[in-house]
């Protein structure tokens, strides 16, 4: 085989293997999906955290029946108890691709909220 050959057949598997991976979702594990929360102080308040939940309850029903390791609650992630967003916990990476898929297509709980794995 001559050397250009050689380079585009490299080429071509490396391009192969890259598609795989981003269609598995490795990339985003690697890195991250792109979401982070917003400083702890422009965070709702918890009252607001926990009655935007109330309003959304639709949704958030919607998220625990993705799978049964899935727990949607308001969480304080910060020193300041006072500040909250709602927080969605998932045991697997099917739960949590899922959880993401659901949080993508709806309008959302009107606060910030999260994916976390356990």
């Amino acid at each position: 085989m001559n050397r250009k050959r050689i380079v585009l057949i490299a080429v071509a598997l490396v391009a192969v293997v890259v598609a795989v991976l981003a269609w598995l979702g490795v990339f985003n594990r690697l890195f991250g999906d792109g979401y982070s929360a917003p400083a702890c102080e422009q965070l709702p308040t918890r009252a607001e955290a926990t009655q935007a939940m109330s309003r959304n309850g639709g949704l958030a029903q919607k998220l625990a029946a993705v799978g049964p390791g899935v727990e949607v609650a308001v969480s304080t992630p910060c020193s300041d108890s006072n500040r909250a967003l709602v927080v969605v916990r998932v045991g697997t990476g099917e739960e949590e691709a899922a959880a993401r898929s659901v949080l993508r297509e709806s309008d959302g709980f009107g606060v910030p909220a999260t994916v976390e794995r356990r």
